[in-house]
């Protein structure tokens, strides 16, 4: 029997998008994770998307607004290579959410100066 749920590489990342994990016991290939949202692929994929739209801004000059948007990622790289459980994304959320908020207010403010023209 085989006791061990980090048998490939990224099955953090992997369980974080699709909300499952490796079972190691019985015959049950993935599990549900029971704590996971739907919402948290579409801030990991808004966040990655500002990180890739604004990555020369964020090299050349980093700020420590910047931090919010690079530490989830570092961080889920980081853990890619343990067992994929669901305790260890409760680091990364607030993360995910502040960035979402900054690029809120900021689509929100670009809109409203687009509106007063």
């Amino acid at each position: 029997m085989h006791h061990s749920v980090s048998t490939y590489p990224f099955a953090t990342l992997i369980s974080f998008i699709s909300g499952t994990q490796p079972a190691w016991w019985g015959q049950i290939k993935t599990i549900k994770l029971p704590h996971w949202s739907p919402f948290w692929p579409v801030l990991l994929i808004i966040n990655l998307t500002y990180l890739v739209i604004y990555r020369t801004k964020i090299i050349s000059s980093p700020t420590p607004k910047h931090l919010i948007f690079v530490i989830p990622l570092l961080y889920l790289l980081f853990i890619s290579l343990q067992a994929p459980f669901n305790r260890y994304y409760i680091f990364i959320l607030p993360y995910l959410y502040l960035s979402f908020a900054f690029i809120l207010l900021r689509f929100g403010s670009f809109l409203r100066s687009k509106l007063s023209l």
